[in-house]
Protein backbone atom coordinates (compact mmCIF):
# COMPACT_ATOMS: atom_id res chain seq x y z
CA UNK A 1 0.00 0.00 0.00
CA UNK A 2 2.81 2.28 0.91
CA UNK A 3 4.82 0.98 -2.00
CA UNK A 4 1.87 2.22 -4.36
CA UNK A 5 1.74 5.71 -1.98
CA UNK A 6 5.15 6.80 -2.87
CA UNK A 7 5.56 5.48 -6.57
CA UNK A 8 2.69 7.95 -6.95
CA UNK A 9 4.12 10.59 -5.20
CA UNK A 10 7.34 10.21 -7.35
CA UNK A 11 5.49 10.13 -10.67
CA UNK A 12 4.02 13.68 -10.13
CA UNK A 13 7.29 14.67 -8.69
CA UNK A 14 8.88 13.66 -12.02
CA UNK A 15 5.96 15.24 -13.57
CA UNK A 16 6.41 18.45 -12.11
CA UNK A 17 10.45 18.55 -12.87
CA UNK A 18 10.20 17.50 -16.74
CA UNK A 19 7.15 20.59 -16.45
CA UNK A 20 9.37 22.76 -14.96
CA UNK A 21 12.47 21.96 -17.61
CA UNK A 22 9.74 22.54 -20.11
CA UNK A 23 9.36 25.86 -18.92
CA UNK A 24 12.18 26.50 -18.28
CA UNK A 25 13.08 26.45 -21.78
CA UNK A 26 10.63 27.72 -22.96
CA UNK A 27 11.30 30.65 -20.55
CA UNK A 28 14.79 31.11 -22.38
CA UNK A 29 14.11 30.79 -25.52
CA UNK A 30 10.99 33.82 -25.08
CA UNK A 31 14.17 35.49 -23.33
CA UNK A 32 16.14 35.24 -25.83
CA UNK A 33 13.25 36.52 -28.47
CA UNK A 34 12.84 39.14 -25.98
CA UNK A 35 16.83 39.90 -26.20
CA UNK A 36 16.43 39.62 -30.52
CA UNK A 37 13.30 42.27 -30.37
CA UNK A 38 14.90 44.78 -28.04
CA UNK A 39 18.57 44.54 -30.13
CA UNK A 40 16.15 45.08 -33.38
CA UNK A 41 14.19 47.74 -31.39
CA UNK A 42 17.65 49.78 -30.64
CA UNK A 43 19.13 48.96 -34.48
CA UNK A 44 15.77 50.10 -35.71
CA UNK A 45 15.76 53.42 -33.46
CA UNK A 46 19.63 54.10 -34.50
CA UNK A 47 18.71 53.68 -38.05
CA UNK A 48 15.93 56.16 -37.92
CA UNK A 49 18.10 58.64 -36.26
CA UNK A 50 20.48 58.32 -39.08
CA UNK A 51 17.56 58.60 -41.64
CA UNK A 52 16.55 61.27 -40.12
CA UNK A 53 19.92 63.03 -39.52
CA UNK A 54 20.30 61.98 -43.19
CA UNK A 55 17.19 63.43 -44.57
CA UNK A 56 18.12 66.71 -42.75
CA UNK A 57 21.54 67.41 -44.26
CA UNK A 58 19.44 66.36 -47.84
CA UNK A 59 16.98 69.05 -47.08
CA UNK A 60 19.88 71.48 -46.02
CA UNK A 61 21.65 70.68 -49.04
CA UNK A 62 18.09 70.92 -51.37
CA UNK A 63 17.57 74.21 -49.68
CA UNK A 64 21.40 75.85 -49.89
CA UNK A 65 21.13 74.61 -54.02
CA UNK A 66 17.76 75.74 -54.42
CA UNK A 67 18.89 79.21 -53.04
CA UNK A 68 21.95 79.14 -55.24
CA UNK A 69 19.67 78.41 -58.05
CA UNK A 70 16.81 81.29 -57.42
CA UNK A 71 19.59 83.75 -57.14
CA UNK A 72 21.89 82.24 -60.49
CA UNK A 73 17.55 82.73 -62.24
CA UNK A 74 17.03 86.36 -60.50
CA UNK A 75 20.74 87.37 -61.95
CA UNK A 76 20.34 85.92 -65.03
CA UNK A 77 16.76 87.75 -65.35
CA UNK A 78 18.36 91.05 -64.68
CA UNK A 79 21.29 90.65 -67.16
CA UNK A 80 18.31 90.20 -69.52
CA UNK A 81 16.44 93.02 -68.72
CA UNK A 82 19.34 95.09 -68.81
CA UNK A 83 20.05 93.44 -71.91
CA UNK A 84 16.74 94.20 -73.78
CA UNK A 85 16.85 97.69 -71.88
CA UNK A 86 20.17 98.00 -73.73
CA UNK A 87 18.73 97.08 -76.92
CA UNK A 88 15.57 99.23 -76.63
CA UNK A 89 17.86 102.01 -75.62
CA UNK A 90 19.84 101.63 -78.64
CA UNK A 91 16.83 101.32 -81.13
CA UNK A 92 15.27 104.71 -79.54
CA UNK A 93 15.03 107.83 -80.96
CA UNK A 94 13.12 110.78 -81.58
CA UNK A 95 10.05 109.16 -83.03
CA UNK A 96 9.69 106.48 -80.54
CA UNK A 97 11.03 108.61 -76.87
CA UNK A 98 11.11 111.65 -75.54
CA UNK A 99 14.71 111.78 -76.98
CA UNK A 100 15.53 115.25 -78.36
CA UNK A 101 16.19 115.31 -82.19
CA UNK A 102 19.66 116.86 -81.15
CA UNK A 103 20.74 113.42 -79.89
CA UNK A 104 19.54 111.50 -82.78
CA UNK A 105 22.79 109.17 -83.08
CA UNK A 106 25.63 109.54 -85.65
CA UNK A 107 23.95 107.54 -88.97
CA UNK A 108 20.72 107.64 -87.74
CA UNK A 109 18.28 110.02 -89.72
CA UNK A 110 17.07 112.69 -87.71
CA UNK A 111 13.60 113.32 -87.69
CA UNK A 112 12.02 116.66 -86.36
CA UNK A 113 8.09 116.21 -86.80
CA UNK A 114 7.00 119.34 -87.36
CA UNK A 115 4.30 120.89 -89.42
CA UNK A 116 6.73 122.01 -92.21
CA UNK A 117 6.19 120.68 -95.39
CA UNK A 118 9.01 119.19 -97.76
CA UNK A 119 10.26 121.11 -100.77
CA UNK A 120 12.94 121.00 -103.28
CA UNK A 121 14.48 124.25 -102.30
CA UNK A 122 17.84 124.47 -101.69
CA UNK A 123 18.56 125.70 -98.63
CA UNK A 124 19.51 129.52 -97.66
CA UNK A 125 18.36 132.73 -99.91
CA UNK A 126 15.85 131.72 -102.43
CA UNK A 127 15.64 133.49 -105.66
CA UNK A 128 13.68 136.57 -106.64
CA UNK A 129 13.38 136.77 -102.86
CA UNK A 130 12.91 140.51 -101.68
CA UNK A 131 16.11 141.55 -100.63
CA UNK A 132 16.36 143.04 -96.92
CA UNK A 133 18.30 145.57 -96.40
CA UNK A 134 19.22 148.79 -93.76
CA UNK A 135 17.89 152.14 -93.99
CA UNK A 136 20.14 155.11 -94.55
CA UNK A 137 20.53 157.34 -91.31
CA UNK A 138 18.59 160.82 -91.35
CA UNK A 139 21.08 163.62 -91.28
CA UNK A 140 20.37 164.19 -87.85
CA UNK A 141 21.25 161.04 -86.89
CA UNK A 142 24.81 160.78 -88.20
CA UNK A 143 27.63 161.21 -85.75
CA UNK A 144 30.72 160.95 -88.13
CA UNK A 145 31.34 161.38 -91.42
CA UNK A 146 34.29 160.27 -93.46
CA UNK A 147 35.59 161.39 -97.01
CA UNK A 148 36.70 159.09 -99.45
CA UNK A 149 38.58 161.30 -101.79
CA UNK A 150 40.74 160.83 -104.42
CA UNK A 151 43.42 163.21 -106.38
CA UNK A 152 43.89 162.19 -110.05
CA UNK A 153 42.19 160.15 -112.25
CA UNK A 154 42.49 156.39 -112.04
CA UNK A 155 42.32 155.48 -115.98
CA UNK A 156 44.75 158.47 -117.64
CA UNK A 157 46.26 159.68 -113.81
CA UNK A 158 45.31 163.40 -114.75
CA UNK A 159 44.94 165.61 -111.63
CA UNK A 160 42.75 168.03 -112.91
CA UNK A 161 40.05 166.70 -111.96
CA UNK A 162 36.75 168.16 -110.23
CA UNK A 163 33.89 167.50 -107.83
CA UNK A 164 30.47 166.59 -109.32
CA UNK A 165 28.48 164.49 -107.30
CA UNK A 166 28.88 161.99 -104.68
CA UNK A 167 27.63 158.23 -103.53
CA UNK A 168 26.62 158.11 -99.71
CA UNK A 169 27.26 155.09 -97.71
CA UNK A 170 26.22 154.44 -94.47
CA UNK A 171 27.41 152.00 -92.22
CA UNK A 172 26.49 150.67 -88.16
CA UNK A 173 29.15 150.37 -85.75
CA UNK A 174 30.26 151.22 -82.14
CA UNK A 175 33.39 151.07 -80.47
CA UNK A 176 34.75 149.51 -77.21
CA UNK A 177 36.78 152.26 -74.95
CA UNK A 178 38.02 150.78 -71.87
CA UNK A 179 37.62 153.81 -68.87
CA UNK A 180 39.93 153.95 -66.21
CA UNK A 181 37.52 155.90 -63.57
CA UNK A 182 38.83 157.30 -60.95
CA UNK A 183 35.92 158.82 -58.21
CA UNK A 184 37.50 161.45 -55.53
CA UNK A 185 35.30 161.67 -52.50
CA UNK A 186 36.54 165.30 -51.02
CA UNK A 187 36.56 165.29 -47.54
CA UNK A 188 35.61 168.34 -45.56
CA UNK A 189 36.06 169.53 -42.11
CA UNK A 190 33.43 171.68 -40.13
CA UNK A 191 34.89 174.91 -39.32
CA UNK A 192 32.26 175.01 -36.19
CA UNK A 193 32.43 171.49 -35.04
CA UNK A 194 35.60 170.27 -36.41
CA UNK A 195 33.84 167.10 -37.95
CA UNK A 196 35.21 165.81 -41.18
CA UNK A 197 32.76 164.14 -43.50
CA UNK A 198 32.08 163.26 -47.39
CA UNK A 199 30.11 162.54 -49.68
CA UNK A 200 28.32 158.76 -48.91
CA UNK A 201 29.94 156.30 -50.95
CA UNK A 202 27.84 153.76 -52.92
CA UNK A 203 28.07 149.96 -52.37
CA UNK A 204 29.69 149.10 -55.94
CA UNK A 205 32.66 151.67 -54.73
CA UNK A 206 33.23 149.65 -51.29
CA UNK A 207 36.32 148.48 -52.40
CA UNK A 208 40.12 150.09 -53.12
CA UNK A 209 39.30 149.31 -56.95
CA UNK A 210 36.32 146.86 -58.50
CA UNK A 211 34.85 146.22 -61.91
CA UNK A 212 32.45 149.16 -63.17
CA UNK A 213 28.55 148.41 -63.81
CA UNK A 214 29.65 147.85 -67.43
CA UNK A 215 31.55 144.91 -66.83
CA UNK A 216 29.48 143.44 -64.42
CA UNK A 217 26.41 143.75 -66.94
CA UNK A 218 28.40 142.55 -70.02
CA UNK A 219 29.84 139.29 -68.09
CA UNK A 220 25.49 138.86 -66.74
CA UNK A 221 24.49 139.41 -70.17
CA UNK A 222 26.64 136.81 -71.91
CA UNK A 223 25.67 134.33 -69.12
CA UNK A 224 22.09 134.86 -69.18
CA UNK A 225 20.69 136.25 -72.82
CA UNK A 226 23.74 134.54 -74.44
CA UNK A 227 23.96 131.16 -72.40
CA UNK A 228 28.16 131.74 -72.76
CA UNK A 229 29.86 129.29 -70.32
CA UNK A 230 31.55 130.94 -67.12
CA UNK A 231 35.08 130.10 -68.74
CA UNK A 232 34.47 131.54 -71.96
CA UNK A 233 33.02 134.80 -70.57
CA UNK A 234 35.91 135.48 -68.75
CA UNK A 235 37.89 135.04 -72.43
CA UNK A 236 35.52 136.95 -74.51
CA UNK A 237 35.77 140.65 -71.79
CA UNK A 238 39.28 139.79 -71.67
CA UNK A 239 39.64 139.79 -75.57
CA UNK A 240 37.55 143.10 -75.61
CA UNK A 241 39.61 144.80 -73.44
CA UNK A 242 43.15 143.91 -75.17
CA UNK A 243 43.92 141.79 -71.73
CA UNK A 244 43.16 144.53 -69.32
CA UNK A 245 40.06 143.03 -67.66
CA UNK A 246 40.53 139.78 -66.88
CA UNK A 247 37.52 138.68 -64.46
CA UNK A 248 38.27 135.20 -62.52
CA UNK A 249 36.20 132.54 -62.66
CA UNK A 250 35.02 133.02 -58.71
CA UNK A 251 33.89 136.23 -59.36
CA UNK A 252 31.61 135.76 -62.21
CA UNK A 253 29.91 132.60 -60.27
CA UNK A 254 29.23 135.36 -57.41
CA UNK A 255 28.26 137.77 -59.58
CA UNK A 256 25.48 135.96 -61.02
CA UNK A 257 24.57 134.67 -57.52
CA UNK A 258 24.78 138.75 -56.37
CA UNK A 259 22.13 139.51 -58.94
CA UNK A 260 20.15 136.97 -58.63
CA UNK A 261 19.96 138.05 -54.43
CA UNK A 262 19.06 141.64 -55.64
CA UNK A 263 16.25 140.28 -57.54
CA UNK A 264 14.02 138.69 -54.57
CA UNK A 265 11.46 141.46 -54.89
CA UNK A 266 10.83 140.87 -58.79
CA UNK A 267 10.75 137.12 -58.04
CA UNK A 268 8.24 137.58 -55.90
CA UNK A 269 6.33 139.47 -58.13
CA UNK A 270 6.58 136.89 -60.99
CA UNK A 271 5.66 134.24 -58.38
CA UNK A 272 2.24 135.79 -57.46
CA UNK A 273 1.66 136.76 -61.24
CA UNK A 274 2.83 133.15 -62.37
CA UNK A 275 0.55 131.16 -59.76
CA UNK A 276 -2.92 133.25 -60.88
CA UNK A 277 -2.98 132.65 -64.47
CA UNK A 278 -6.06 131.06 -65.70
CA UNK A 279 -3.93 129.10 -68.37
CA UNK A 280 -0.27 128.05 -67.08
CA UNK A 281 2.71 126.32 -69.35
CA UNK A 282 5.36 123.85 -67.91
CA UNK A 283 8.05 122.38 -69.23
CA UNK A 284 11.52 120.95 -67.79
CA UNK A 285 14.37 119.93 -69.82
CA UNK A 286 17.76 117.98 -68.78
CA UNK A 287 21.22 120.53 -68.48
CA UNK A 288 24.54 119.99 -67.29
CA UNK A 289 25.77 121.27 -63.73
CA UNK A 290 29.17 120.38 -62.46
CA UNK A 291 29.55 118.13 -65.59
CA UNK A 292 25.91 116.07 -63.77
CA UNK A 293 22.86 115.53 -65.37
CA UNK A 294 20.39 117.66 -63.97
CA UNK A 295 17.06 120.00 -64.53
CA UNK A 296 16.02 123.42 -65.80
CA UNK A 297 12.28 124.08 -65.18
CA UNK A 298 9.50 126.52 -66.99
CA UNK A 299 6.75 128.22 -65.97
CA UNK A 300 5.20 130.97 -67.79
CA UNK A 301 3.12 131.69 -70.73
CA UNK A 302 3.89 133.44 -73.77
CA UNK A 303 4.08 136.67 -71.76
CA UNK A 304 6.64 136.04 -68.77
CA UNK A 305 8.69 132.25 -68.06
CA UNK A 306 9.78 131.37 -64.87
CA UNK A 307 12.67 129.04 -64.48
CA UNK A 308 14.04 126.65 -61.76
CA UNK A 309 16.90 124.66 -61.31
CA UNK A 310 17.04 121.31 -59.85
CA UNK A 311 19.91 118.86 -59.25
CA UNK A 312 17.63 116.13 -60.21
CA UNK A 313 14.18 115.62 -62.43
CA UNK A 314 11.51 114.53 -59.92
CA UNK A 315 8.48 115.38 -57.98
CA UNK A 316 10.28 116.95 -54.96
CA UNK A 317 11.96 119.81 -56.88
CA UNK A 318 8.06 120.40 -58.93
CA UNK A 319 6.81 120.53 -54.52
CA UNK A 320 10.02 122.77 -53.85
CA UNK A 321 9.26 125.09 -56.72
CA UNK A 322 5.70 125.49 -55.32
CA UNK A 323 4.17 126.50 -58.67
CA UNK A 324 1.70 123.59 -59.00
CA UNK A 325 0.97 122.61 -55.81
CA UNK A 326 -0.80 126.20 -55.30
CA UNK A 327 -2.92 126.31 -58.58
CA UNK A 328 -6.47 126.06 -58.17
CA UNK A 329 -9.43 123.54 -59.33
CA UNK A 330 -10.31 126.23 -61.97
CA UNK A 331 -6.63 126.52 -63.40
CA UNK A 332 -5.32 124.98 -66.47
CA UNK A 333 -2.20 123.14 -66.89
CA UNK A 334 -0.29 122.49 -70.27
CA UNK A 335 2.45 120.66 -70.52
CA UNK A 336 3.61 117.69 -72.28
CA UNK A 337 1.86 114.51 -70.81
CA UNK A 338 4.18 114.30 -67.86
CA UNK A 339 2.31 112.00 -66.00
CA UNK A 340 3.65 113.51 -62.47
CA UNK A 341 0.72 116.10 -63.26
CA UNK A 342 -1.76 113.47 -62.12
CA UNK A 343 -0.64 113.02 -58.96
CA UNK A 344 -3.73 113.33 -56.40
CA UNK A 345 -1.42 116.19 -54.56
CA UNK A 346 -2.90 118.36 -57.38
CA UNK A 347 -5.78 120.14 -57.97
CA UNK A 348 -5.63 122.03 -61.12
CA UNK A 349 -7.19 120.80 -64.79
CA UNK A 350 -4.94 118.94 -67.11
CA UNK A 351 -4.43 120.18 -70.65
CA UNK A 352 -1.81 118.21 -73.20
CA UNK A 353 -0.07 120.26 -75.74
CA UNK A 354 -1.59 120.49 -79.35
CA UNK A 355 1.92 120.39 -80.69
CA UNK A 356 2.77 117.29 -78.63
CA UNK A 357 -0.71 115.50 -79.62
CA UNK A 358 0.11 116.86 -83.33
CA UNK A 359 3.75 115.17 -83.01
CA UNK A 360 2.67 111.69 -81.47
CA UNK A 361 -0.48 111.80 -84.79
CA UNK A 362 2.86 111.78 -86.87
CA UNK A 363 4.90 109.53 -85.07
CA UNK A 364 1.65 107.39 -85.59
CA UNK A 365 1.29 107.97 -89.02
CA UNK A 366 5.11 107.33 -90.44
Amino acid sequence: MESNYCNSLYKDYKKEVDKNKLLAKENKYLKLENSIANDEKIRAQKSEKRALKKAKKYKEERDYYKEKYEESQRELDRIRYKNEKHEQKEKNDSTNSGIPTAQTKIGQTKLVPNEREKSDKHIGGQKNHPKNSLESFKDEEVTEVVKHTMDKCPKCGSMNIVEIDKKIKDAFDYLLSLEKKRNEFIVYECQECHCTFHESIPNNLKEKNQYGNNVQATALSLMNVGNVPINKVKRIISGLTMNEINLSEGFIAKLQKRAFNKLSKFKKELYDYTIKLPIIHWDDTVIMINQKHACMRFYGNEIVAFYFAHEKKNKAGIDEDNILPMLSKETIVMHDHNKVNYNKDYDFINAKCNQHLLRDLKKSFW
